[in-house]
């Protein structure tokens, strides 16, 4: 479903203050955004999810979806 993806993974314990800096805040887990051509966090993303079996299926992969094609 999300096809030619690449998801980057911090680590908030190391990266704290360069994720901060950058534009990369939540409250919420997980965070996805989409960056800017700079690196820096665009206003595009999503934040928080459901817990469950079928949490992935049913409510991050369709935000997902939408969250990329928002950035085409």
């Amino acid at each position: 479903m999300l096809t030619g993806v690449h998801v980057v993974e911090f680590d908030l314990d190391v990266s704290r203050e360069a994720l901060r800096d950058a534009g990369y805040v939540s409250k919420l887990i997980p965070l996805f955004v989409l960056p800017n051509a700079d690196g820096r966090a665009s206003e595009r993303a999503i934040e928080g999810s459901v817990k469950g079996p079928d949490a992935v299926t049913t409510n991050l992969a369709p935000r997902l979806a939408a969250l990329l094609a928002s950035g085409s």
